[in-house]
């Protein structure tokens, strides 16, 4: 899915990750998902409408886009769609804002993990150099072409590898 989600990108769309670990229900998601089509729907910025659209990946990552040949998103609508996610995050418990996890490519699907239970699955074995992860790095998405990479490529291998 998430492959499929990349492969697919329109061009010249400014990204937004935020992902969580625990498993939420079909209506949890429902909910979310509602949440989001009417923020994205009424998202503007300066009284312009805002041409955005979200998904969320295999119930664990959450994608706002932005196209930017329209109109770009700039300080005040960036800050109301990190109110709108903050909301969902507090609602549900989610820990959408924690930059020590990242999403890993599992053989169950994606997982999305903290550092400590990153460092823990390396030691283990259980994720190697190889092993895909998304780049949330990657902000644009004429760069999708980095969004997937190998561990050993990431962030978080140098952290954990270097811990």
């Amino acid at each position: 899915m998430i492959k499929d989600f990349i492969e697919n990108l329109p061009s010249n769309h400014k990204l937004w990750f935020y992902g969580f670990s625990k498993n939420l229900s079909e209506s949890q998601l429902a909910e979310i998902n509602e949440t989001l089509r009417i923020f994205i729907n009424s998202w503007q910025s300066h009284g312009e409408k805002v041409k955005a659209s979200y998904r969320i990946l295999e119930g664990k990552i959450i994608v706002i886009m932005v196209d930017q040949d329209y109109l770009e998103a700039s300080g005040c609508s960036i800050d109301s769609s990190v109110a709108v996610l903050r909301a969902i995050n507090d609602k549900y418990g989610l820990d959408l804002f924690n930059r020590l996890k990242m999403a890993v490519r599992m053989n169950e699907g994606w997982g999305y993990l903290h550092s400590n239970e990153v460092a823990e699955m390396v030691g283990q074995g259980l994720i190697i150099d190889e092993t895909i992860c998304l780049n949330e790095s990657v902000s644009n998405s004429n760069k999708k072409n980095h969004l997937l990479i190998p561990f050993k490529d990431s962030w978080m291998a140098k952290r954990v590898i270097n811990a």
